[in-house]
């Protein structure tokens, strides 16, 4: 995830718009994503504590599908990878018809 953001940058100076601009918010998004996963899975001499479902309850409040789905730091960060890459992916498919549609081969 980490190159896509240079990347990114090196598309969006060359041939500035939006798709590129959601691109390099996408990437940003995704990279503090696998940063927080990365902090809050790490092994450590610690007892390991759940840091997303306590947010996302917080947040959204205690509902069934978020316990089932979010009820532990391994099984977030997952469900965070499954989606990130499914938006990316969808992504990708949409950039490449619209340069296939204008002629950028």
């Amino acid at each position: 995830t980490i190159p896509a953001v240079p990347y990114m940058l090196v598309f969006f100076t060359l041939h500035p718009s939006f798709f590129y601009f959601v691109g390099i918010c996408a990437a940003l998004v995704f990279v503090l994503g696998s940063m927080l996963f990365v902090a809050f899975c790490y092994p450590s001499e610690k007892k390991h504590e759940n840091y997303m479902l306590p947010m996302f309850m917080n947040l959204f409040g205690a509902r069934m599908w978020m316990v089932v789905h979010l009820a532990n730091d391994w099984l977030a960060a997952t469900w965070f990878f499954f989606w990130a890459n499914a938006i990316m992916t969808a992504g990708s498919l949409l950039l490449l018809i619209v340069a296939v549609g204008i002629g950028n081969d």
